[in-house]
């Protein structure tokens, strides 16, 4: 497994676009030092709340409330009291220093932690986040992440010297890992990436194309406006008021986000377990760049066709923050396969270590099937001279099929829809399949 080391000192610039457009993330220690720990998590919460969205931080731990150090307002209760009396989150949530971040301690002791750990209602909370397009931080001891019921975005462990999940330490987060959950990065300090690298780039080797930042403005440490901060709690509040209404068996009804989409008795296939072959099922991408400009992502892919990869320009809408285009290489069967694929870019100089993240991305929209590549050529110029950038794989039968964007959940394929019905076309949301050499 890759891991992604993210440097300390550099977390606002790594945080906006890591964290950007996921809901869910567990951050998890690698350490006894949970002071350092602590300090690690605030600056990821804050460096993340540097956006327009609202930003939920709990603390779950077991002997101490880990978090309250780093806190400018805590709570007299907190997530365990709201659990235990099946009270509502916004009684217990404090604004914090940040406009739109706001946190819950960890609350009164229980004698049996997991209750609140094994609750489902994460599994509400998880969906109404991401209906609403907030972020919801998890801090979890190592030991909460065996009894965790939900399927976060991602992992964040925190290790001050550095964290390899081969090395047997820390076990659970291993078995986390190996369970399916996605690392994000390990955030360490500064001397542990150093020495944990093996060996500089090559002199001579074409330069690395470094990601842009995603920050619009400086990052100011001083507290907000009054009506920017209320806003941000009320933003909060009526989100989880919203999921806590919803009931323990209701499940919010998916979209497509495609036109001509699957029928109501399609089913999702089940993820493969990382490193599990899936036929010729196309499940992982590597996400090397975001813009929020089409001709900065168009252009960046180009370079990255000109080396021979296939280079994908995926449209998707961040909330407030607007519609952004990924850059994406590759469409990968196993995570293995996408592990290998970013090692490769590492060593050619397309992508600078440690950027480069690994997706899930299972589905696209297809526009066409040609049974001639020359045929789907011609389509896909014509796509994308219309702003709509399309890319192909071949079909185990030899048919070219014509692709639009790659995606994890049907709600992500909204904005290329957007793009087809623009240009009054129609794709079908299906299962990525096919054969890239």
């Amino acid at each position: 497994m890759t891991v992604r080391v993210l440097p300390r000192t550099q977390l606002p610039q790594h945080v906006s676009s890591l964290f950007a457009d996921r809901h869910l993330i567990i951050l998890t220690p690698a350490t006894g030092d949970l002071g350092w720990a602590s300090e690690a998590v605030w600056e990821c919460a804050r460096a993340a709340a540097s956006g327009r969205r609202g930003i939920l931080l709990v603390d779950l731990s077991v002997q101490q409330a880990t978090l309250d150090r780093g806190a400018t307002t805590i709570g007299q209760r907190g997530i365990t009291d709201a659990f235990r009396s099946d009270a509502p989150l916004e009684d217990v949530t404090s604004e914090q220093d940040r406009p739109r971040l706001h946190y819950i301690g960890r609350g009164t002791p229980l004698e049996d932690p997991a209750l609140v750990w094994a609750s489902p209602r994460w599994r509400r909370l998880a969906r109404g986040f991401a209906s609403e397009g907030a972020l919801l931080l998890l801090f979890a001891p190592p030991e909460a992440l065996t009894a965790l019921d939900v399927a976060e975005d991602g992992l964040v462990v925190l290790a001050p010297d550095g964290y390899d999940p081969a090395n047997g330490t820390f076990p659970k987060i291993a078995d986390r890992l190996a369970r399916g959950s996605s690392l994000l990065g390990v955030v360490a300090n500064p001397s542990a990436i150093r020495s944990s690298q093996p060996h500089q780039r090559p002199s001579g080797s074409r330069p690395a194309i470094r990601r842009p930042s995603r920050t619009t403005g400086p990052h100011r440490r001083r507290r907000g406006p009054a009506y920017a901060g209320l806003a941000g709690l009320l933003l909060i509040a009526a989100a989880l008021v919203v999921i806590w209404a919803r009931g323990s068996g209701t499940e919010s009804a998916r979209e497509t986000g495609a036109r001509g989409a699957r029928p109501p008795d399609a089913r999702r296939a089940a993820s493969p377990a990382p490193g599990s072959i899936a036929g010729d099922s196309l499940y992982y991408s590597v996400q090397v760049a975001a813009y929020n400009t089409l001709s900065q992502a168009v252009a960046h892919a180009s370079g990255l066709e000109s080396s021979g990869r296939l280079a994908i320009v995926t449209p998707v809408r961040l909330g407030s923050r607007g519609l952004w285009y990924r850059v994406l290489v590759g469409a990968l069967p196993t995570a293995r396969a996408a592990d290998s694929a970013l090692k490769d870019l590492w060593g050619s100089g397309l992508v600078e270590r440690p950027q480069g993240t690994i997706l899930r991305t299972p589905e696209a929209i297809r526009v066409k099937a040609r049974a001639s590549k020359d045929h789907a050529i011609e389509d896909v110029r014509g796509l994308r001279g219309r702003g709509i950038p399309a890319y192909i794989v071949q079909a185990p039968d030899g048919t070219a099929l014509v692709y639009v964007g790659a995606f994890d959940l049907p709600e992500q394929a909204r904005a290329a829809d957007s793009l087809l019905a623009a240009a009054s076309l129609r794709g079908t949301l299906v299962q990525r399949t096919g054969i890239v050499p």
